[in-house]
């Protein structure tokens, strides 16, 4: 398009010997070009944060010639680093009027299918900067290096966070590169060079641009296209933005025409968001299209549709079922579960749900669930909301509270050891659990810490306990054994375990013994083949090291506190110290 509209200008510099019609009709020709004009150099078009890995970067060349992109690159620079990061060398060359589309490797095929190549430069989440680079000399950005913004997004155009799940797309009256951040952000609507798309939003104009434009443009901002909502919903806000055409009743260029799933044309004189109501379960279309006073469609049209989806619950009878569905789509549990564990933080709801077979986390950050009318065991029927994961423990965002059902409920944690629990943590996800003889390994605290992870072992295995609950804040860390009851969870598919308070850590009814307050082993990880063992009696003792497997690996006397020098794999092992007929154990680390 950019190609023919120059060759039309370079014949009427070439036709001025003709008559003067000729004159006037390529004149006219002439005047239709003025709307595109010449960009001084590339720049990022669009700019993608959105669900997942769906993330990417697209480069314009409005300059009017093809470029050699050799002399460019992109570098991201992570966390508010001066550092790169991430750092992509172009290589080909751009044609005029093209684009150039990076990808995260792990895209939706949509993106994957606009890309020119994926690379790590889109390893960004949304707090962190990216730099268009010519010869080495910042030309472009997206973000400031050395900030990081603490909300988690560069706000722009006046919307908050606006690099983080969101879409930008660079405005088509844009016709330079800028590394000024804030003129290229703006603090509203009129003053930033971006248009500020939903989350996933825009996907259907990445791999083309237009800039350096003066044609008039509509593109809706929100939804995104084929969005889908909650079954709960029956309004939605379309916004949309225009330029280069004034909406007005009067005294403008014109106004906007809509229509909703095909029904009857609606005028609309401003460029307010456009607010349905009574919406169904289903798909709905809105078509928008700018008219000139007469009502007249412009030449060529300017036009921009959406289409989103309310959805829909299927109904499941419990939690099994419900683990087996979709992720993304929206269930109702006709069946009662029985609330185990539940906490509200500043920004979310973090609780667990189990009935006889199976156990799933509730999040949520909506505030739909009021928590100050349930206690733990509460009986829950008719729960709903949306299946999603995190990290590898699946959740359900709940779209309505239905309240309790029953309360003074009883569940039994079932009983495991650290490895039966290790080994099918599948099976006992975000349920109630009980592993047997096991100890904590301190890691030099006293108390335990809110969010901190502590291993979990015995003589065979580890695992993670990790506080997530208040409740155990501050609470002495025990140095006995002892039987730990806490709600089943994965991270990465790493084992954790979460105890609810101290009511949960007792002492091990099958015991494994640490008679020996005081047992001290350091350095602990072992890096040189060096232990010192030292107790409070100081007396002759027994030393043996037990391998995961169970099979004592290394066995040894000392007539008093001292070391030992062993030669053994990195790994975990298990050091048993018997003095005065007394035994004491404790984790050992070797690397």
């Amino acid at each position: 398009m950019m190609k023919i509209k120059l060759e039309i200008i370079h014949s009427v510099k070439l036709k001025k010997i003709f008559v003067m019609k000729h004159i006037y009709f390529f004149l006219s020709l002439f005047l239709s070009t003025l709307a595109y004009g010449q960009a001084t150099d590339l720049y990022f078009s669009m700019y993608g944060e959105g669900s997942s890995n769906n993330k990417f970067l697209e480069i314009y060349n409005g300059t009017g010639s093809d470029m050699d992109l050799s002399i460019y690159k992109v570098e991201l620079y992570t966390n508010g680093d001066t550092t790169v990061t991430h750092s992509l060398s172009l290589s080909g060359t751009l044609p005029a009027g093209d684009v150039y589309v990076i990808a995260h490797a792990s895209a939706d095929q949509t993106i994957l299918n606009a890309a020119d190549t994926t690379h790590t430069v889109c390893y960004f989440n949304g707090d962190d900067a990216i730099v268009l680079k010519k010869n080495d000399n910042p030309l472009d950005v997206i973000g400031v290096v050395g900030e990081r913004p603490s909300s988690g997004g560069w706000d722009v155009a006046g919307v908050a966070h606006a690099t983080k799940d969101h879409t930008l797309v660079r405005k088509p009256t844009v016709c330079s590169p800028t590394t000024d951040w804030s003129a290229s952000a703006g603090t509203d609507e009129n003053s930033s060079q971006w248009n500020v798309l939903a989350r996933d939003g825009g996907w259907d104009q990445l791999g083309s641009h237009n800039g350096c434009s003066n044609a008039p443009t509509l593109l809706i901002t929100s939804p995104s296209n084929n969005q889908v909502f909650s079954p709960e919903t029956t309004a939605v806000d379309v916004e949309f933005q225009v330029t280069n055409f004034t909406v007005a009743q009067s005294g403008g260029d014109g106004y906007i025409v809509y229509t909703v799933d095909g029904g009857t044309p609606q005028d609309k004189y401003n460029t307010d968001p456009i607010h349905l109501t009574g919406l169904t379960q289903g798909t709905h279309t809105v078509e928008l299209e700018l008219v000139d006073n007469n009502g007249h469609s412009l030449n060529p049209a300017v036009t921009d549709e959406v289409s989103f989806i309310i959805a829909s619950y299927t109904q499941v009878a419990n939690l099994t079922d419900l683990r087996a569905g979709t992720l993304g789509d929206y269930y109702e549990i006709t069946g009662e579960v029985i609330l185990t564990a539940g906490e509200k933080f500043s920004s979310y709801l973090k609780a667990f749900v189990q009935d006889a077979n199976a156990g799933i986390m509730i999040y949520d950050r909506h505030d739909v669930i009021d928590p100050t009318q349930y206690s733990i065991y509460d009986g829950i029927t008719g729960l709903k909301g949306k299946l999603t994961e995190y990290r590898g423990t699946l959740e359900l965002i709940p779209t309505v509270d239905p309240g309790p059902s029953s309360s003074g409920n009883t569940v039994t944690p079932q009983t495991v050891t650290l490895s039966d629990y290790k080994n099918n943590r599948e099976d006992y996800e975000s349920e109630l659990i009980k592993i047997v003889s096991v100890q904590i390994d301190p890691d030099n605290d006293t108390q335990f810490q809110l969010n901190h992870n502590y291993d979990l072992y015995d003589a065979n295995d580890t695992i993670v306990l990790r506080v997530i609950f208040t409740a155990l804040e501050g609470k002495t860390i025990p140095t006995d054994a002892l039987d730990v009851t806490g709600i089943g969870g994965e991270y990465r598919g790493n084992s954790q375990i979460y105890p609810r308070d101290e009511n949960d850590l007792e002492q091990a009814q099958s015991i494994i013994k640490n008679e020996i307050p005081g047992l001290r082993v350091y350095p602990n990880p072992v890096t040189n083949g060096v232990v010192f063992i030292q107790t409070p009696d100081n007396e002759a003792k027994k030393v043996e090291i037990i391998a995961i497997s169970g099979k004592t690996v290394y066995s040894a006397t000392l007539d008093a506190n001292g070391k030992i020098r062993i030669s053994l794999e990195p790994g975990v092992y298990m050091i048993k110290v018997i003095e005065r007929n007394k035994t004491g154990m404790a984790k050992l680390l070797i690397r």
